[in-house]
């Protein structure tokens, strides 16, 4: 596809040093905006990650999945298609 962009979001949690990615090929899997307008800094996040993502860094994770108070703001159906 010509022109087209994709984001990547980077999370950082409180006393972990490593830095949690969603990549670029799930970018529109990830409901980012209501995840912003719901999200409140310091509540707690669980987060899926791909251990096997091929990354070349080990203090990167990507991220899979995306739960905040019972509600899922990754589509792990589309992540799983793109996989």
């Amino acid at each position: 596809m010509k022109n087209q962009w994709s984001a990547s979001y980077d999370i950082k949690l409180y006393n972990d040093p490593s830095t949690y990615k969603i990549l670029p090929e799930y970018d529109d899997c990830f409901n980012f905006v209501n995840f912003q307008k719901n999200s409140v800094k310091g509540q707690i996040v669980i987060l899926g990650i791909d251990f096997d993502n091929g990354l070349r860094m080990n203090s990167i994770k990507s991220v899979i999945s995306l739960t905040y108070q019972s509600r899922d703001y990754i589509d792990l159906t589309c992540v799983n298609d793109k996989i």
